[in-house]
């Protein structure tokens, strides 16, 4: 008679599901993620992994610190010598942080998008820890940014951590020593080049006329608005028919669900984006011209609907797997875009290149944004748009 064979639970059992789990929370958000397609994935129930973490937050949470801890500990272990000159300091910490986003590319979006759903005091707790481990960057780079406030230079750094980060939102590939080629160089730019006065007209908030007017517009502003404040999966299509002040049986005659809803305003901001293109090549003489005014546009679509340009960039895994990738189609169709115009001012640019400089780009402008909100006071916005024209102008 056969024995039966006794399965030997793995010894890093729990490495295996930490792993798993930030590749679902980046691809499908926390609170979609589901712990029983974890568990699967590695073996185990879900009631079998709920003895490694005793509910999914405490995963998602082993997920952030985790990985906090891994970036943190490479940025403070960067620099070996406190006496070394303050470019070479910075450097360092730069090609670090660009070491462990390209090491965990798949689940770096994760660290940037859902930490908004830890609890007060653990998001404190990741701030500071962060702070503290960009606090030798910053103080590093005041030794030869003078003449610049230290608000200023915080957000640059802030501006070129971005930068070294913008490898996990998009798939281009490059080998690793031409990622840090084209990335390195753009981050200091981002650091060293000055913000010329005057050229950016100020935005005012207008969400509503971003959108739109009419019912079914002014549906999808409220709509925007709970998912940006809730998260997608913790409003209702009732929670929406109340904040546009209609019956609830009545939203499902513009909108046969919430996935269309948030499918309907992830196509409006793609439309806003393919608008400002048009417009932007419109009026342009030549290819320089053009992309300096698609800089502006995109700086003005980005500070005046910062809400809805945000929710494109977080909730895109919460659509189902058929508007997920009509979405990918539509976001990269305008990728391409912006990188023929950078590519007709520098001809020497690859295309995988400028497809890194122009996500590069895009990542500057909402972490260096939403660390203060998407302030519209004018000179904000005008170090914001210099910041997003240094990367794509090599």
């Amino acid at each position: 008679m056969t024995e039966p064979v006794q399965r030997r639970r793995p010894r890093d059992r729990r490495a295996q599901i930490e792993r798993v789990a930030a590749l679902e929370f980046a691809d499908r958000g926390f609170l979609a993620a589901s712990v029983d397609e974890i568990g699967a994935a590695v073996d185990v129930s879900g009631a079998a992994l709920y003895r490694h973490f005793p509910s999914k937050y405490a995963l998602f949470r082993h997920v952030i610190d985790t990985y906090t801890d891994v970036f943190c500990a490479a940025l403070e272990s960067a620099v070996s010598d406190a006496d070394a000159p303050p470019r070479d300091r910075v450097d360092a910490i730069l090609r670090s942080a660009l070491r462990v986003s390209v090491d965990r590319r798949d689940s770096g979006s994760m660290f940037r998008w859902e930490q908004r759903f830890l609890e007060p005091a653990d998001r404190r707790r990741v701030r500071d820890r962060l702070n503290h481990a960009l606090l030798p960057m910053r103080t590093a780079a005041a030794e030869f940014l003078a003449g610049l406030d230290a608000d200023e230079i915080e957000l640059r750094c802030i501006g070129a951590i971005a930068v070294m980060g913008s490898v996990t939102a998009h798939r281009t590939r490059l080998a690793v020593g031409e990622i840090e080629g084209v990335l390195l160089p753009a981050a200091w730019r981002v650091l060293d080049r000055r913000a010329d006065a005057g050229g950016l007209a100020p935005v005012s908030h207008t969400s509503a006329a971003t959108l739109g007017t009419d019912r079914e517009n002014t549906i999808l502003v409220h709509a925007v608005d709970l998912f940006f404040e809730r998260g997608f999966h913790a409003v209702a299509m009732a929670d929406v028919a109340a904040a546009s002040a209609i019956a609830p049986s009545g939203i499902y005659r513009y909108f046969a669900n919430k996935d269309e809803l948030l499918y309907r305003a992830f196509l409006r901001a793609g439309d806003l984006n393919a608008e400002a293109i048009a417009e932007a090549s419109a009026v342009a003489d030549d290819p320089s011209a053009a992309l300096d005014a698609l800089c502006a546009a995109y700086i003005g679509l980005c500070f005046s609907g910062s809400r809805l340009m945000t929710l494109y960039f977080r909730e895109a895994g919460s659509l189902p797997a058929d508007s997920r990738r009509r979405l990918a189609a539509v976001q990269r169709r305008q990728v391409d875009d912006y990188v023929r115009l950078l590519r007709a001012v520098e001809p020497a640019v690859t295309v995988a290149r400028a497809r890194f400089l122009v996500h590069a780009g895009i990542a500057v402008i909402f972490d260096v944004g939403r660390s203060r909100r998407f302030t519209l006071a004018a000179d904000f916005q005008h170090l914001t748009h210099a910041l997003f024209t240094a990367v794509l102008r090599p």
